[in-house]
């Protein structure tokens, strides 16, 4: 990576990424500071050359090597996030400070060996880019978290493995992970008795299993395939999950079902799928829904990703509808246009 690399990568990357870190007023000016210094000295120097032509990033829908977010929460201040595509970690899990016990597991698991990279691009010869892994970052006020993700289907192109299983016995070997066992259990029997399609992605917390280190599991969700009795039929296990904490979210959920999709109010209730933006030759389709195994805890977590893009009109209703959620929930992100000019400021 040369130096006009890396300047066309702090160009393209750092301005919406410091805006965002600025927006949110969860970071003083020395954890900022640090996280910038960060952003520049470990991430980076790891995106790699600059793209002679179109990138050929496969993380998001837009092509960008790297997605930053915020995660909104009434019990805590908003947290900037962010996932790239590395061409390397070195200096990154010693910056972090992180476990890399279960990074070396699944990459052993997962990671491809150069002559599976050279057999994959003959048998699948659109895919330009085959990253080994994407990783990511939590800044929670000075501290910094590092994720991994894997994508466990490569493995099923180059000799028909049936990954679901890999994936299923990896978590059962895991280095400290025995607590996991329990909620994989209960999420295998479903995909069982209810086939499903195979695992997308996966991803792991970089921390100790000790200190409450998550195995992921995602999955996309059939195309188009999106009413609310669909989505709540997925998340409780075909009903099988009746905690209170669960069904009360998906009350929640109910609540801003239409806002996500860009509906009039009385659309919930109508229980009806919506067709979804399909853009040509894009893997990214359909809703996207995660399992948690979180040691300790005896039944899986679901998370629901909805790519407000694929449904709405622009990006100014998709703005605007999360303000009407961030207003519903009492949230000062939805009053006077707060929300808004963080995300133009980006």
């Amino acid at each position: 990576m040369t130096e006009d690399d890396y300047a066309f990568w702090r160009e393209q990357c750092l301005p919406s990424f410091s805006s965002l870190l600025r927006s949110t007023g969860s970071y003083t000016p020395e954890q900022t500071e640090s996280h910038i210094n960060f952003f520049k000295e470990h991430v980076i120097p790891h995106i790699g050359p600059r793209p002679t032509s179109g990138g050929a990033y496969l993380m998001a829908h837009t092509g960008s090597v790297l997605e930053n977010s915020i995660n909104f929460s009434d019990t805590s201040d908003p947290v900037i996030r962010f996932i790239f595509q590395p061409m390397g970690i070195k200096g990154i899990p010693e910056a972090t400070n992180a476990d890399v016990g279960w990074f070396h597991q699944t990459s052993t698991t997962f990671c491809l060996t150069e002559p599976e990279m050279a057999l994959i691009k003959e048998k699948v010869p659109s895919l330009s880019s085959i990253p080994q892994f994407l990783i990511g970052f939590d800044l929670d006020k000075e501290d910094r978290t590092l994720k991994a993700y894997y994508c466990p289907l490569y493995k099923s192109i180059i000799d028909g493995s049936d990954t679901d299983q890999m994936i299923y016995d990896l978590v059962r070997r895991l280095t400290r992970g025995e607590k996991l066992v329990p909620a994989l259990e209960k999420l295998e029997k479903f995909r069982r008795d209810e086939p499903q399609r195979a695992v997308d992605c996966i991803g792991i917390d970089c921390i100790r299993p000790e200190d409450g280190a998550r195995f992921k599991l995602y999955t996309r969700l059939p195309e188009s395939q999106n009413s609310f009795g669909f989505i709540k039929h997925q998340m409780t296990l075909g009903g099988a999950l009746t905690d209170a904490t669960l069904h009360e979210g998906l009350e929640h959920l109910r609540g801003i079902w239409h806002l996500l999709f860009d509906e009039p109010e009385d659309w919930t209730a109508k229980d009806e799928h919506k067709k979804e933006v399909m853009l040509e030759g894009s893997p990214h389709f359909g809703l996207l829904l995660s399992w948690e195994l979180v040691p300790g805890n005896d039944a899986p977590i679901p998370k629901l990703y909805v790519p407000l893009w694929k449904f709405s009109r622009s990006n100014k209703d998709i703005t605007a509808n999360y303000e009407k959620i961030f207003q519903k929930w009492g949230w000062a992100w939805g009053d006077n246009g707060t929300y808004s000019k963080a995300i133009e400021d980006a």
